[in-house]
């Protein structure tokens, strides 16, 4: 048993030497320190005596620090997107050599898809405003749900500015609201597919009700003069109804 044990053990043996009674330990202060002497342990003491070799273990300090990860900014270049939104395709890879105007990645954007429905609305509204002239385009939805109108006029010549203005038509059913025919009758708008724009009922102008099968409005549809100023018709529940249209 090396030293190093030993001393393991004898510290092991001073703390069970507490335990002894006081007439044991007041024998053990009165015997010489220098003469080797037998201690007598309990069973129930031996339990607790373990005798464990020293051995010698490498020791490496850790320190935990918080960093952030980034990339060599003399090796990279930052890419944006001209517009918003997830991307759904990576075509670019680490090393890629690229040109300019070659994708890198596909986006998909809302923003862009409105930027392109507005060009194209102006392009319409250019090619088609007269001078001195309004014109109206079709009539579309904003955020599905909303109804507007884009309309134009030139100044000047004919190859003149245009100014362009795209009109909310929800705010026709303040006047149309306003409108009585009889007790369960009423007023409505509706464009050239059909549509439903306006409607004592804004739940069905703002959900996009189409009345095109509806008789009535597709015998609108079908004749701008027509020589009758009613006709019987059914409505969107299916009663029988009598109509009467009028163009705007």
């Amino acid at each position: 048993m090396t030293t190093r044990t030993l001393y393991a053990a004898g510290a092991a043996l001073l703390a069970f030497g507490a335990a002894c009674s006081s007439k044991e330990a007041g024998t053990l202060a009165d015997t010489d320190a220098s003469q080797p002497q037998a201690l007598t342990v309990t069973p129930e003491q031996r339990q607790r005596i373990h005798v464990v070799a020293a051995t010698a273990v490498a020791f490496r300090p850790v320190v935990e620090a918080t960093g952030n990860v980034a990339f060599n900014g003399d090796r990279s270049t930052q890419v944006l997107s001209p517009v918003s939104g997830p991307a759904t395709r990576v075509i670019g890879t680490p090393g890629m050599l690229v040109h300019r105007g070659e994708p890198l990645a596909y986006v998909s954007s809302p923003d862009f898809a409105s930027a392109v429905a507005d060009y194209r609305k102006a392009q319409s509204a250019f090619r088609n405003a007269k001078r001195g002239q309004a014109w109206h385009g079709p009539v579309y939805f904003r955020k599905e749900t909303e109804p507007y109108m884009t309309i134009a006029i030139r100044s000047g010549s004919d190859t003149g500015p245009v100014t362009i203005a795209d009109v909310n038509l929800k705010f026709i059913w303040d006047v149309v609201s306003r409108i009585r025919v009889g007790d369960k009758g009423k007023a409505y708008v509706v464009d050239g597919n059909g549509f439903l724009i306006a409607d004592p009922d804004i739940g069905l102008v703002l959900r996009k009700t189409n009345l095109a099968h509806l008789p009535h409005v597709k015998a609108a549809g079908e004749r701008q003069d027509s020589g009758e100023l009613a006709m019987f018709s059914t409505d969107l529940a299916g009663a029988q109804v009598l109509t009467s249209m009028a163009p705007m």
